[in-house]
């Protein structure tokens, strides 16, 4: 039996989320959760597609944009999706 694969892009997810549950951080997130229930199956592969944030010199926004890339990655990790990044 073959496997499924979800892909999440991350912008266009990002966005709708905001709009259809703005009190749910993606960092709190249950990717696996709603992978599992949009396909019914325990047996598939997920892939996160986003583009990379690079921290800037000096630049108090970019680091904490990084940092927060950064949590939603091992929050990513731990649910066991694979990161693809954009370059």
């Amino acid at each position: 039996m073959s496997k499924i694969l979800v892909i999440f892009d991350s912008s266009n997810f990002y966005h709708r989320s905001k709009k259809v549950a703005p009190q749910v951080h993606l960092t709190k997130f249950h990717y696996r959760k709603l992978a599992e229930a949009l396909t019914g199956t325990k047996e598939i592969d997920i892939e996160y597609c986003v583009g990379e944030i690079k921290r800037e010199r000096n630049n108090p926004k970019s680091t904490q944009m990084y940092n927060g890339q950064m949590s939603l990655f091992y929050v990513l990790r731990e649910q066991n999706i694979v990161i693809k990044k954009a370059s």
